[in-house]
This record gives C-alpha cells, structure tokens and sequence, in this order.
C-alpha cells in the first residue's frame, strides 16, 4: 500500500513538473501582439455598464511599442482607432513586489532613433513611467484632448503640451509653462467652428517656435454633409493660412525674460456638400 503511494506520488510530482516547465518555457506571459502601421498593439476586453445597468463586453487596444515602420518617422500621430477598436492605452505599466521592494514592471515603450513629434488623441492613458525614454531626440509630446491618467515622466529636453482653454489658467506673468513638469500650453489651436463640435470645439493643437512657419500641417477634419474649405485666421473665414508664407507672431518676454504665450487660433471653413 505505502509503496504503490509513493509510486502514485512520483507520478504526480513528474506531471506536474512537466506541467510547469510548459507554462515557463511553452507559454510566452502577456497577451498577443499584432502590429499595424505605425504601432504594435493588443486587444483587451472588459465589461461594463450602461445607464439602464445592463451589461456588455467592449473590446480595446493598447499600443505596446512601435513597428520597424514607426521607427523610422519623425513625427507620429497616435490613431483614435484600429480594427474598428478604440485605442485606450500607449505602454503597459505596474508595480510588482519582490523581496519586500517594489519594482516598476513596463513594457511597450517607444524605442525610436528618429522620432521627434507625437501626438495623443483624446482620451488615451499613459501608464508606463518610462514610455518614452528610448526616444533621445524626441521634443514634444502633444495631447490633442484632456489627457487620461498618465504616469509618464520626460527628460529636461522634452516638453509636452496641452489645451489652453481660458485666459484665467495663464500663470500672473503670462508665460505658457504650467506647474505640471515640463508640460506648457501650445500656442496653436485649430477648431472645429461649428456649435455642438466634440472635443470642446477643439480638432488639433501644436506648438512651433515663435516668428517661424507652422511645420506641420494636420489631416483635414470631417464633418457629415460638409466638405472642409481650409484654416482661417478668424471664425468668419476671410482671411485664409498660408503654411506656405505666413509665420507666427515674433516672440515677446517678460521682465524675467521668460517667453510669454501668445495664442495663435485657426478656424475651419466647411463648404455645405
């Protein structure tokens, strides 16, 4: 009897030995990564609850690094969607704890020799506290709407840039810095120019060096049963932007030679189809 146990025992300590090493050389941790475009992403599902309190599952992704594609860009925008699926999230990032410390736990952060420009659709969440520490000649990070939760931190040469929404958020000297780190308002707001516009009328914002061009020229936005007629200097679209000539305004400072925030806004025409 004691010895066809120990046998039974052998049996089962052997199965779950070959068990275990399945799970850790067989099985890669993390769910799949697909790539499209730009980005390599996977898909997430959670439920949740609408107002009447039934039930769903949703799916999403989470960006998780850039593709050989993306690396080679110098300016990235983030997509609002892939598949059909919203984009919630760019890198995975947590805590874990090992021997009494706790140890951050990242992954999907952009790794980029050439990336100098991102831009984030509103929205997504930043988890990862290193997301973009492998990116040495990246400048701005843009946040095209009120940013989600965000852990990410830049270096000294890295300045991220948000919505000015009212003159009443300006510090008292007027300067665009904002208390937040190496965050500063952008001084270029494109809208939308039409009542009930999502995003609090906002479509773009961008941030370029003052008495210089604008170097970048965003997609045209769209607007059911109208065509886009181009950015105008005045909501009354008289006056159209010329990329091409026009230039910003020359900076000023103030009497602590900080540069002070000097708004440039532009408006989109639509033509009715």
């Amino acid at each position: 009897m004691k010895k066809g146990m120990k046998k039974l025992a052998a049996v089962c300590a052997a199965i779950m030995l070959l068990f275990t090493g399945s799970i850790i050389t067989g099985c890669e941790l993390g769910p799949k990564i697909y790539e499209e475009g730009d980005f390599k992403y996977f898909i997430s599902e959670r439920t949740v609850t609408n107002e009447t309190g039934k039930r769903k599952n949703v799916k999403e992704i989470g960006l998780d690094g850039l593709t050989e594609e993306g690396k080679q860009k110098e300016i990235i925008v983030v997509p609002s969607e892939i598949k059909g699926y919203p984009v919630t999230s760019l890198s995975r990032g947590g805590w874990f704890w090992a021997e009494g410390e706790e140890t951050e736990l990242d992954s999907g952060m952009l790794e980029s020799e050439n990336l100098k420009a991102i831009y984030l659709p509103k929205g997504i969440k930043v988890t990862a506290v290193k997301t973009f520490d492998q990116c040495p000649n990246l400048e701005k990070v843009v946040t095209l709407g009120q940013l989600g939760y965000s852990n990410m931190k830049l270096n000294e040469n890295q300045k991220r840039y948000i919505r000015f929404l009212n003159d009443s958020i300006l510090s008292e000297n007027g300067t665009a810095k904002v208390k937040d780190g190496n965050a500063y308002y952008a001084n270029i707001s494109y809208y939308y120019n039409y009542e009930s516009a999502e995003n609090e009328g906002f479509y773009w914002i961008d941030n370029f060096a003052y008495g210089e061009k604008i170097g970048y020229i965003p997609e045209e936005p769209k607007r059911t049963g109208y065509t886009f007629g181009g950015w105008y200097k005045e909501a009354e679209c008289e006056n159209i932007w010329n990329f091409e000539a026009d230039i910003l305004p020359q900076a000023k400072y103030d009497h602590l030679g900080d540069e002070l925030l000097q708004k440039t806004k532009l408006y989109a025409k639509w033509i009715k189809e």
